[in-house]
């Protein structure tokens, strides 16, 4: 039961007296400090320097320390007609010290809780960072040694596209040549093919003459054979 519920209960089951009111403007105070110790913790835990919080929370535990449980306790056995012992002894544990000691408690292992579970995220997020930068580490050698292999392939082919254009430029030039030669081989033939002609031709006009000189001589000698014939 928290003290908050502990006056609550004291109010609906009994009636409203001088010493109810006061448990009832404790129980506000009460619940005023622990919720400044909630905004204290958090505030301790972003700055080490004494706060404005730090003052309040200072100033309300010394309103708590100030009221006397028991008085109280006294003066409202007084007013329901029960005995003061047997009150103290029934609600001794829920003295509001007790009840901050054990709401402290309650924050400190809630509080441990958190710590140890950020620990445990930190632990594993600290693995998979380290996972992840192994897997890097590998695919960025492998990236080195495949950007290696392109650039070797690359000069490779470099190579052998200027041996080829080498091997080409001479074949071309030698082709060039021969060409020339072939033409040149070839005026000639067809200026000892023309020289032939013309020798032939004149050959055949020669030939030509020869004949009509012999026709003229045949002729002239069948003549002579005639009159050699008449003569007889």
């Amino acid at each position: 039961m928290t003290l908050n519920n502990f006056f609550v209960y004291i109010l609906l089951n009994e009636r409203p007296t001088a010493a109810t009111e006061k448990l009832l403007q404790l129980t506000r105070q009460l619940d005023g400090i622990l919720e400044t110790s909630e905004r204290l913790t958090s505030s301790m835990h972003t700055s080490g320097t004494t706060s404005p919080i730090m003052n309040e929370f200072t100033s309300n535990h010394g309103l708590l320390e100030s009221f006397h449980y028991p008085e109280s306790c006294r003066q409202y056995s007084n007013q329901t007609g029960e005995s003061h012992d047997q009150l103290t002894k029934d609600y001794s544990h829920c003295s509001p010290n007790s009840l901050l000691s054990g709401e402290s408690s309650q924050m400190s292992i809630s509080q441990n809780h958190l710590v140890r579970g950020l620990e445990e995220r930190n632990v594993e997020l600290a693995s998979m960072l380290e996972k992840r930068n192994r897997a890097y580490e590998r695919l960025t050698v492998k990236m080195d040694l495949m950007k290696d292999q392109y650039e070797r392939r690359l000069t490779d082919l470099s190579n052998e596209r200027t041996n080829l254009q080498n091997i080409s430029q001479r074949d071309l030039e030698k082709t060039k040549e021969q060409i020339k030669a072939h033409a040149k081989t070839i005026g000639i033939l067809v200026a000892e093919k023309t020289e032939l002609q013309s020798q032939v031709t004149h050959l055949d006009n020669l030939a030509v003459q020869r004949l009509r000189e012999i026709e003229e001589v045949s002729s002239r000698l069948k003549a002579s054979r005639q009159q050699i014939l008449d003569l007889e």
